[in-house]
């Protein structure tokens, strides 16, 4: 895995994605045969984890979207790179996007940390979040 999610990302990204000032949390699993890095970035507001693997972006596509119970995945390209985005299969107050790299995958999922009342008062739109924070991600990852 070429791409580590704590180390790899710009205060650009941080500023840009609303993360600055979130407190920041290490999230590894290394496995065999397959493996995780991550970050957890947490603010007042919301909650974004983001995760690289080395796992087959095939497999992560199937079996993600298998256990999706709200609908099913969207296919998605930013800046040409293959992805997939679509409620967290947990539940849908949260939303996961995947990215294909050259080793496996990113994936960057979070959700908001207000009522429901309060998301929908502000008209916030956590799939969309979880796009935009993945797009600006993007220009990061190797090719």
């Amino acid at each position: 895995m070429t791409f580590d999610p704590c180390l790899d990302v710009t205060n650009g990204f941080l500023q840009q994605a609303g993360l600055s000032e979130a407190k920041i949390k290490r999230w590894d699993f290394i496995g065999e045969p397959t493996s995780m890095l991550g970050c957890d970035y947490t603010t007042a507001e919301k909650t974004i984890m983001i995760r690289t693997g080395n796992d087959t972006y095939e497999n992560q596509l199937v079996t993600d979207g298998a256990l999706r119970h709200v609908k099913n995945t969207d296919l998605i390209k930013i800046n040409g790179r293959e992805g997939f985005i679509g409620p967290n299969r947990l539940g849908d107050e949260d939303c996961t996007a995947f990215l294909r790299t050259d080793y496996g995958y990113v994936v960057v999922n979070g959700g908001y940390r207000l009522s429901t009342n309060e998301v929908q008062r502000r008209g916030l739109d956590v799939c969309g979040e979880i796009l935009r924070i993945s797009t600006l991600i993007e220009p990061l990852l190797p090719r």
